[in-house]
């Protein structure tokens, strides 16, 4: 009985000190972190989570996770959150979607969100690491406006082929608008006789930068986007087939 009693102390320990452990390394993370249980609820901040969203700690915990959701997107939140905990896995929120968290001021601010199902004693429960994103937006939105005002015509195109970025430049030269460009693959830009061979090339051009950018920066014309996420080209041409041909 003495020995089932003191296993049983010793596991309560463990456990105890496993805990604080895990709120040690959620406390010390350089992201937001919030964990939520699947009502919604919030179980636990660090101080970054309070510095970002300007709240204190005891005025989140306990509270539904949609008072860090804009008010346009709350309705909708409740719903998202319940799929997510019918199937949980590691993965990032809303990939391809523009996410944005709100501050206890109400100013809104563009974020990344990495879920993370975390099990315990009490039911599946999520960890989210939130990323303010503001200052890689401006970024991106000061390259579009440097792009958008190139003199030349300026296509930018995914690994894939797709294209992803056109100038106003690029339209007048090519002769197609800019909603008939994006997402279609660069080929149809391509003289038709040197079509079949373009992918090939292609796909040439950026394994070579993927396995120059292990050694070296980039000393071509590349350019990253979102950290690197997207290695994409950016092609300044005069549309001649001879230009197309060597490319």
């Amino acid at each position: 009985m003495s020995d089932s009693h003191d296993s049983s102390a010793n596991m309560q320990r463990a456990l105890r000190k496993s805990e604080a452990r895990f709120r040690e390394v959620v406390e010390s993370a350089p992201s937001a972190m919030v964990m939520i249980r699947s009502t919604g609820r919030i179980e636990m901040v660090n101080s970054q989570a309070e510095v970002l969203f300007g709240y204190s700690r005891s005025e989140l915990l306990g509270r539904p996770v949609e008072i860090l959701v804009p008010e346009r997107l709350r309705n909708d939140h409740p719903k998202l959150r319940g799929a997510y905990f019918g199937r949980p896995k590691s993965r990032p929120m809303g990939v391809g979607r523009d996410l944005y968290g709100v501050r206890k001021d109400g100013s809104e601010f563009p974020i990344e969100i990495g879920l993370n199902p975390i099990e315990t004693d009490e039911g599946t429960m999520v960890l989210s690491a939130i990323v303010d994103i503001s200052a890689r937006k401006r970024l991106e939105r000061r390259f579009r406006q440097v792009v958008e005002s190139a003199p030349n015509a300026m296509v930018m195109v995914r690994p894939s082929g797709g294209i992803e970025m056109v100038n106003s430049q690029a339209e007048k030269v090519f002769g197609y608008l800019r909603e008939e460009l994006l997402g279609k693959p660069v080929e149809m830009l391509v003289p038709e006789r040197f079509r079949g061979r373009h992918p090939r090339l292609r796909e040439g051009f950026f394994n070579d930068l993927q396995q120059n950018a292990r050694d070296q920066r980039l000393r071509r014309n590349p350019v990253h986007v979102a950290q690197g996420r997207i290695q994409q080209l950016m092609v300044a041409g005069q549309a001649r087939a001879d230009q197309w041909e060597e490319f």
